[in-house]
């Protein structure tokens, strides 16, 4: 799931559209979710652009 979508440069709005309310850091400019996709359990972390809101980067491990 999360690799076929490209996250860099999108919006906060655009990442609540795509995977719904954080696990994590809601009011901050990281935010972490906990996702299943094919049986897997992943864990993402979100990192957005304190100035722009737009994402920077973001990371994800299989849990």
């Amino acid at each position: 799931m999360i690799n076929d979508i490209e996250l860099k440069g999108r919006t906060k709005t655009e990442v609540l559209n795509l995977f719904g309310s954080p696990t994590k850091g809601a009011i901050t400019n990281v935010w972490t979710y906990k996702i299943t996709s094919n049986n897997l359990d992943k864990e993402i972390t979100i990192y957005f652009d304190p100035e722009n809101g737009k994402v920077l980067l973001y990371d994800y491990e299989k849990v």
